[in-house]
């Protein structure tokens, strides 16, 4: 399946430069925003873009599974929808630190998929299959696009995620443009987060899981 989604993690400036660049292409890609930036990100540059939640301040050190889980992923959603006019569906894991209790509270809250960037072997198999996705490689960080070279040959869907605040340099920049580039001349078709998730969802039953890379989100 030639399949390809690209999120991009935070709220920030930058992502005004990187929906220019996904525009070029007519790519749409998902943002998944801190709540809490709202205030001060304009919605309408992402128009035409998936929205998804980041929780509300994107607590980097372990939350209480009960209070502290509770308000950062319950209050963030309202806020995001009202600021971005859709109904948001995905969620990504700050850091991609996922445990059972938040992929409960995520789905409760009303997400329909939730993003890691690493499985975690020893809890994954708890977790239902919509609320571990994994990651194949960072847009912001062209060392790993080695491993999307056999993904690409053999026609498999390609999950990229990364931060618009990385994007800062002319490496970094058309490392983006020679990505977007490459897949769609390899025949790629792209997604947002959702839909890539309802579309490849059978491949992922049944324990059988694209592999992801460690990292912070």
């Amino acid at each position: 399946m030639k399949l390809a989604t690209l999120s991009f993690d935070d709220g920030h400036e930058r992502d005004r430069g990187v929906i220019a660049v996904l525009d070029r292409f007519g790519i749409k890609a998902t943002f998944y925003i801190i709540a809490q930036r709202t205030g001060r990100l304009d919605a309408a540059v992402y128009a035409g873009h998936e929205a998804g939640s980041h929780t509300f301040t994107h607590p980097r050190r372990g939350l209480n599974e009960t209070k502290d889980l509770s308000a950062e992923v319950i209050a963030a959603r309202p806020r995001l929808q009202k600021w971005s006019g859709q109904e948001v569906k995905p969620f990504a894991y700050p850091c991609g630190k996922a445990t059972l209790r938040y992929a409960e509270v995520v789905g409760i809250v009303g997400h329909t998929m939730a993003r890691t960037y690493a499985i975690d072997p020893e809890n994954a198999y708890q977790i239902p299959e919509p609320f571990l996705v994994p990651v194949t490689a960072y847009l912001d960080r062209p060392i790993d696009y080695d491993a999307l070279w056999n993904l690409r040959h053999e026609n498999k869907p390609i999950h990229l995620a990364g931060h618009g605040q990385h994007f800062c340099d002319t490496e970094t920049w058309q490392s983006l443009h020679h990505l977007c580039a490459w897949l769609q001349a390899g025949g790629y078709e792209f997604v947002v987060n959702s839909e890539f998730v309802e579309r490849c969802q059978k491949d992922w039953s049944g324990g059988s899981k694209q592999g992801g890379n460690n990292g912070n989100a």
